[in-house]
């Protein structure tokens, strides 16, 4: 697993070496990149899904950018060399057991259980017979690896086990593509009904060509299934409609992506994540820690995953539906060990940081009930502070129907602080410097990703250039910060766009000593 940790890492690596390149209008250095990337494809044995996507996301910057390239035959080597690979693998399709799966993985069964634990996906097909082209997951094209039954069953008996039942039976495919032998996704969902293992998320699917018959099996069994809608399929689902008498469970009906990906995605744009869920994902390739992300041209899926090995110490505690979108992406994560210790991180992972380094402030690029950085730092403004005083007789009848003893203790203080404009002044302070420390060391060690995030938010960049001409002193800037009613959002973007332009900056290295 360690190989595929490798494999995952060198794709997305040289996939944000070829962006770097090209924002930097560094034709030289993109020309050697893409050799060397046509090489190490070459030279790969094996592609693991998330590899496979990288190299899509490839082919996708090659043609958006293709004015910034000279003519190159090794661009049209790798397109051909994927549509290739893509024949051989949909034609020699690889059934994973368990075993197989779990000798993959190198992981002991204490580690396993807490993997069970945290599961938010549960994927049985790598590769989609759909093969939307506008997939927010840049699904597969075409059906290339799936569990086996017995394998799909141990493993919901697994999950079970571990008393979760909040997953999902696909991600970056349709569940109505998996079969083994005689066997399809009606005779996996019969047996999970049976055994008391059905999980709380129902099924999602386009209904892939030659499904229909089970899908009408799957309605008319009351499954809990739902078609994503699109104008390709619309008429085929009202027809079914008709020769059912019923109405089908519809999403996604738009002809229009709420965040824009695959072909449609640009590379130049921000926008919010595809999830609001934190945990772990399994595939036949092995198995992920997800944590949401905006989608971006750092993370065009929306979500960053993390390969789960022999070296994996530590996992994200689940948090799934509304308790996913309650969490403050920029708040440190609550994780288990492989000890099986429940503890808060001290730290933020790069994920979240290039989660400040992104966010905007743009309404557009959060989800619904989620918090933004901008509402976070609104918070702790005068007005604010002022209007949780007036609300502490009613906070604390519902504290004390929710809480008791000491717990009711804590919560009370938690919130008397948040009413305390000196105790918030002295936390805005102190968190801001917080992040800026974690980017500016962030930034230090990841120059490509810095060279991307500034092109993301060149625009704004070149908005605010006076207003950072005016910033000179230290004592400029804790004048700012000490004022109750300060626009500290906008103060932070600004001492943001210094790191981006230089991370050494002087006046940010003095504020932050």
């Amino acid at each position: 697993m360690e190989n595929n940790t490798s494999q995952i890492h060198c794709f997305d690596t040289i996939r944000d070496d070829l962006l770097a390149s090209l924002y930097s209008h560094d034709h030289k250095k993109f020309e050697l990149t893409f050799s060397d990337l046509i090489k190490k494809v070459k030279s790969s044995p094996a592609l693991l899904e998330n590899s496979q996507k990288s190299l899509y996301q490839i082919v996708s910057i090659v043609k958006k950018f293709k004015k910034e390239q000279k003519k190159n035959k090794s661009y049209a080597d790798l397109n051909e060399f994927l549509k290739t690979h893509t024949r051989l693998e949909t034609k020699n399709q690889t059934l994973i057991d368990y075993n197989t799966w779990k000798t993959n993985l190198g992981i002991d069964d204490k580690t396993l259980k807490i993997l069970f634990s945290t599961t938010i996906n549960f994927q049985l097909t790598i590769g989609c017979s759909n093969y939307c082209k506008r997939c927010n997951e840049w699904a597969l094209p075409g059906v290339r690896k799936y569990f086996s039954y017995n394998a799909a069953i141990e493993i919901a008996q697994n999950l079970a086990r571990e008393k979760n039942k909040d997953y999902a039976l696909y991600c970056a495919s349709d569940p109505l593509d998996w079969q083994d032998k005689n066997k399809n996704i009606t005779h996996l969902i019969e047996t999970l009904s049976k055994e008391n293992l059905t999980p709380a998320y129902g099924l999602l699917t386009k209904i892939p060509k030659g499904k229909k018959t089970i899908f009408k099996q799957l309605v008319q069994a009351g499954t809990d299934i739902s078609a994503s809608i699109t104008s390709l399929n619309r008429k085929k689902i009202k027809k079914i409609e008709t020769e059912l008498s019923k109405t089908i469970h519809n999403q996604h009906d738009t002809d229009d992506l709420l965040i824009p990906a695959g072909r449609d995605e640009d590379f130049c744009s921000i926008k919010s994540s595809i999830t609001d869920s934190y945990g772990t994902e399994i595939t036949p390739d092995g198995a992920f820690i997800v944590t949401p992300t905006f989608t971006s041209a750092l993370n065009p899926t929306g979500q960053k995953r993390t390969p789960i090995n022999k070296n994996t110490r530590i996992f994200i505690q689940k948090m799934v539906g509304t308790k996913g979108l309650k969490f403050d992406y920029f708040k440190h994560l609550k994780v288990i060990d492989i000890l099986n210790k429940k503890y808060t991180l001290k730290y933020l992972q790069n994920s979240q940081i290039e989660n400040l380094l992104l966010d905007n402030g743009d309404y557009d690029v959060t989800q619904p009930g989620m918090i933004s950085l901008r509402e976070y730092f609104e918070s702790l403004r005068p007005k604010a502070v002022n209007k949780r005083k007036n609300m502490l007789v009613s906070i604390k009848k519902r504290l004390k129907s929710e809480y008791t003893g000491e717990e009711y203790t804590i919560k009370l203080k938690e919130y008397k602080d948040f009413c305390d404009q000196t105790y918030i002044n002295k936390l805005k302070q102190k968190t801001l410097i917080y992040f800026l420390l974690s980017i500016k060391k962030y930034l230090k060690k990841n120059n490509n990703k810095r060279i991307i995030i500034c092109h993301l938010r060149k625009n704004e960049m070149a908005y605010e250039k006076k207003a950072l001409e005016k910033l000179k002193t230290r004592a400029q800037i804790e004048k700012i910060l000490q004022a109750s009613d300060s626009n500290t959002f906008q103060l932070f973007n600004q001492l943001i766009f210094m790191l981006l332009d230089n991370p050494n900056n002087t006046l940010v290295a003095d504020l932050l000593d």
